[in-house]
This record gives structure tokens, sequence and C-alpha cells, in this order.
């Protein structure tokens, strides 16, 4: 009498399971990178787009089934971002006769199409004949204002470049306070553990599911 063996079910069932095991782990960092750059874009101006090209943008390195442990890794090297954090936007310090002072721009502050402060527009290059500092009622601080010249509707028709029906008014350009509470901004970590809470698991039995629907 004889007998025929065969063999049923996955024939290397650990190689599988780490390939996807490691796929899914791709998958989330890769998740994680768009939530991150979702999260700093939210929160912060950015410019010339350094967290999508270069040495500072937000990439990911792809988990490997031979790696032991199998980890996937996403972030990036731009370590100015703790200083982002701890800032607030676009803010300077002034130095005064009174001491020093944050200065904080307002709305009425001129930007060019990249956001950025015009030079004319910058704290340090105020503070001459046409620019007032006046005391916050609060007592805790300062608004610099600046003179600036408005038409008449007759005369923008006339001419602009003639100084009489000019109306002369005061526009607040920054907010002087000697320190300023700000809030925590979690542009990283947070984004991240959300991302992967939702995520992972579905991510496990998928790729799971998938390896093992295509082993040999």
């Amino acid at each position: 009498m004889s007998f025929k063996t065969t063999q049923t079910g996955i024939g290397n069932p650990e190689k599988q399971i780490r390939f996807a095991v490691a796929s899914a782990c791709t998958k989330g960092a890769k998740a994680v990178q768009v939530a991150d750059k979702k999260a700093l874009r939210g929160a912060f101006t950015i410019r010339t787009n350094w967290d999508e090209r270069g040495p500072y943008a937000v990439k990911v390195q792809a988990a490997k089934k031979a790696d032991n442990p199998i980890v996937a890794l996403v972030g990036t090297g731009a370590d100015f971002i703790e200083k982002f954090i701890r800032e607030p936007e676009g803010s300077t310090v002034l130095k005064l006769p009174q001491g020093n002072f944050i200065a904080i721009p307002t709305t009425n502050v001129r930007r060019t199409k990249r956001d950025i402060i015009r030079a004319a527009q910058r704290p340090a290059r105020l503070r001459g004949k046409r620019d007032v500092l006046l005391p916050m009622k609060s007592g805790r601080g300062y608004v610099l204002f600046q003179e600036q010249n408005v038409f008449t509707s007759r005369q923008r028709s006339q001419n602009k470049s003639q100084s009489r029906g000019r109306r002369g008014r005061l526009v607040a350009l920054y907010i002087l306070v000697p320190q300023a509470k700000i809030k925590e901004r979690d542009v990283l970590f947070g984004p991240a553990k959300k991302t992967l809470d939702a995520q992972l698991l579905k991510l496990y039995q998928s790729e799971i599911a998938s390896a093992i629907a295509t082993a040999k």
C-alpha cells in the first residue's frame, strides 16, 4: 500500500507575515507624513516648501521585512520647528528705552506674496516721525501706530501725487508686550498618534489578509 502526501496552507508563513507587517508600517508612516504636513501648514506659514523637499522635508523611511524589529520612520531634520512652537508667528524682539518687548504684527502690516513682512514695515525700521508709540489701557505693553495718508475720493480721481486732500490716520502695526503666553501647537506627535490609532490596525488586517491570499 502506498501513500501520497500533499501540503496545504502557507509554505513560509513567517516570511509572508513579516512582509505584511513591513507593508502596513510603511503605509502607516506615509499616512502620518500627510497628517503632519497638513498640521504644519495649518499652524504656520510655510515658505520655500521646505516641508516638501530638501533636507528638512517630512520624509518616510520604509520598513523592511528583514529588520528586527520591523520599524518605519517618519520625521524631519528641521530642528527650527521648536522655535516656531515657542514664539508667536512673525514676532521679533524689539529693544526700547522702556525695556525689551515682543513685537507681534497685526493684520495691517504689509507683506509680500510669500507672506513675508516687508523690510520697511519691520519693527526695527519704524519709530520715525510718523510712528507713534502709545501705552495699552491695561498697562501691560504698547501699541506701535503709524500715520498713513488716506486720499479723499475727489483727490484720488484727480491726482494721487498731490499732497492736498490727504487725511492722515493712525494705523496699529505692532502689539508690544514684555512677555506672551504661547499656546502649544502639537504638529508632529499628536497628528501622528491620531492617524495611527485610526488606521494602523486596519492596515495590519488588510496587509496580512492580502499576504495570505497571494501566498504560494
